[in-house]
């Protein structure tokens, strides 16, 4: 017995994800589309320009290489769903937690639920999902091909932390960057303190793509001491992934005077590069600055490889 399934969305600049979305749901059955109408869209989405005949032409073409479908005009995000005979919900990864709630309210009704099955997003070049909101931006192409550079902005001052974030970035992408420091933070974070702090210096400012925080902390484990750059890399649509470089092992003399009001370059400096032992920084700050960029590749290549998008 063939499965009947239904969809929706404004489906405005149809793009690849859009198009990954309905390829999904006529591998499940028979597809409705409730397509939102302008009076909808006009109060869900204002700033949207796209007559409601317009996009119901874009995606009849779409749509034409396919048999046995439909497009609904829909006035709400629940209705269609809620009183229709479906068997299957396709929804995309950031609308499931409204494909629940549907489900919630056709038990409430003594309706069966349906079946779930979220599409995760399509990547554009930016490693960021395509929407069509970022199309209509001018960031991305309906293909996902990057429009213009990506806007970082590092959470920190330190003109070193800030070229090592340049370096890694432009390895992938095409950036332009800016930074400030956010305010109230520690001199000198321990622990747990040094993920928190990465956290919040990665914010993401709105009309930015990416945040990028680094914080160097100081860690306790077996009976030693470490220091360990964390990074933090936040998109625009809140998603984080994270690296550390590898640990440094540092007296155990340093953490009170730090806890004093030391800084920790200024003990790096006094102990590793004005030391007349020589030491395994060969009197430049080449190989620490390495602990950074290997911070910021590990939490990279999270993003690159398997994004959490793909996962949930």
């Amino acid at each position: 017995m063939v499965k009947k399934v239904i969809l929706g969305g404004t489906f405005h600049k149809l793009h690849k994800g859009h198009k990954k979305m309905l390829d999904t749901a006529f591998d499940l059955g028979d597809v409705s589309i409730g397509l939102v109408s302008d009076d909808f869209l006009a109060k869900w989405k204002p700033e949207l320009d796209a007559p409601y005949e317009e996009r119901k032409k874009e995606l009849g073409s779409y749509l034409s290489k396919y048999e046995r479908w439909e497009i609904v005009e829909i006035s709400d995000p629940y209705s269609e769903a809620l009183k229709g005979d479906y068997d299957i919900l396709v929804v995309s990864w950031d609308t499931k937690m409204r494909g629940e709630e549907i489900n919630d309210m056709r038990r409430d009704n003594g309706e069966k639920a349906l079946e779930i099955v979220v599409v995760p997003p399509v990547m554009a070049e930016d490693f960021i999902p395509i929407s069509s909101t970022r199309i209509r931006e001018g960031k991305i192409d309906e293909e996902g091909k990057r429009l213009s550079p990506v806007r970082l902005h590092v959470g920190t001052e330190n003109s070193t932390i800030v070229e090592q974030v340049k370096k890694v970035f432009s390895v992938f992408l095409n950036i332009e960057v800016t930074s400030r420091s956010p305010e109230g933070l520690k001199a000198q974070p321990f622990g747990e303190e040094t993920v928190k702090q990465a956290e919040v210096r990665a914010d993401c400012p709105n009309g930015y793509d990416y945040g990028v925080g680094v914080e160097r902390g100081i860690f306790f484990d077996h009976d030693n001491y470490f220091l360990i750059d964390y990074a933090v890399i936040e998109d625009s649509t809140s998603y984080q992934t994270m690296g550390h470089g590898p640990g440094l092992m540092v007296p155990t003399s340093w953490i009170k005077r730090l806890q004093n009001g030391e800084t920790l370059s200024g003990l790096i400096d006094e102990n590793y590069f004005k030391s007349e032992k020589g030491d395994v920084f060969s009197d430049d700050r080449s190989r620490l600055y390495q602990f950074i960029e290997q911070a910021l590749i590990t939490a990279m290549i999270a993003r690159i490889n398997i994004p959490q998008y793909l996962l949930d």
